[in-house]
């Protein structure tokens, strides 16, 4: 089991994530992977232009810090996305399916968009006889499948982008 961690940040340059990363040995990431905010879908296909220049920074300054860029995104937005990273995880999911309740040994099916090394197809959601842990988002689970075996290591991610 592999176990991607996140972060937020909503401003640009994300120096204390940028800190907090290069200062914590703990950290093995060689991507990282920026998350869409809400409301930066413009025109169905496209980010806003504020958010686009928002991206576009952070793709510029994250390798100057030593690490490869990715997204995190709508499947809206995906070939958009392809346009400035190679590396893109998708989210993809259904109206309506936010904070539903699963057994774990019969969760949803979903599928990976294509080109996407993962898609997010549950937000927020509870397991049947599974607490929360307190490190975990207190809004819920999410599910995730992916097309590799570890979409976190780069060596993974570009062995999957050439074949």
């Amino acid at each position: 089991m592999y176990t991607i961690h996140g972060a937020d940040c909503d401003h640009y340059p994300g120096d204390q994530i940028m800190s907090l990363l290069r200062s914590h040995g703990q950290f093995r990431v060689t991507g990282l992977y920026l998350a869409h905010a809400p409301g930066a879908i413009v025109a169905g296909d496209v980010p806003n232009v504020s958010y686009a220049d928002y991206v576009l920074g952070w793709l510029d300054a994250i390798p100057a810090v030593g690490f490869s860029t990715a997204l995190y995104c709508s499947q809206l937005v995906t070939d958009w996305a392809w346009r400035h990273t190679k590396i893109v995880w998708s989210f993809h999911i259904p109206a309506g399916t936010e904070h539903q309740k699963y057994d774990p040994d019969d969760l949803p099916h979903g599928i990976v968009d294509p080109g996407c090394v993962a898609t997010q197809f549950r937000q927020n959601i509870t397991l049947n006889g599974i607490p929360l842990s307190l490190i975990a988002d207190s809004g819920g689970f999410d599910l995730n499948l992916r097309r590799i075996p570890d979409p976190s290591s780069l060596a993974v991610v570009e062995h999957f982008l050439v074949s």
